[in-house]
């Protein structure tokens, strides 16, 4: 293939690119994304708001606009003691420790931790893997 073949093959292909890319508004699809990341914005903020008044994590960052990693979210302890006593109430036979955090949602090592401090509401009974957590 010789030189001006090549040329006018690659010249082609650009001109073929360039008639493509000139039907497409750059700067509108900026501000169109611009939009609909402060609706998103708008939307992570109100998801906050509502699992705030329900003692809630809010939804993950995966999502966020930024990407950034929130302050981590702490549950609050009213409302640990709630899920933790409604959930052994609702189970006669008892729980063990992985299957009562499995059910409440609650991150194993904070239930452990949980549990011997609160011995005077939750009793146990058996040893290792047959523990199981009962109300008082």
């Amino acid at each position: 293939m010789n030189i001006s073949k090549k040329i006018e093959t690659e010249t082609a292909a650009l001109q073929e690119r360039l008639r493509i890319l000139s039907g497409i508004n750059v700067e509108k699809l900026e501000k169109q994304r611009e939009t609909l990341l402060l609706k998103i914005a708008a939307i992570d903020r109100q998801f906050e708001k509502v699992a705030g008044l329900l003692g809630l994590d809010a939804p993950s960052a995966k999502g966020s606009v930024s990407g950034k990693r929130g302050k981590r979210k702490r549950t609050h302890p009213a409302v640990l003691l709630k899920n933790i006593l409604d959930t052994l109430a609702s189970n006669k036979k008892g729980l063990s420790q992985i299957n009562l955090s499995k059910k409440t949602g609650i991150n194993y090592q904070s239930l452990v931790g949980w549990l011997k401090k609160n011995t005077d509401k939750v009793r146990s009974e058996g040893n290792r893997k047959e523990k199981r957590y009962f109300l008082k």
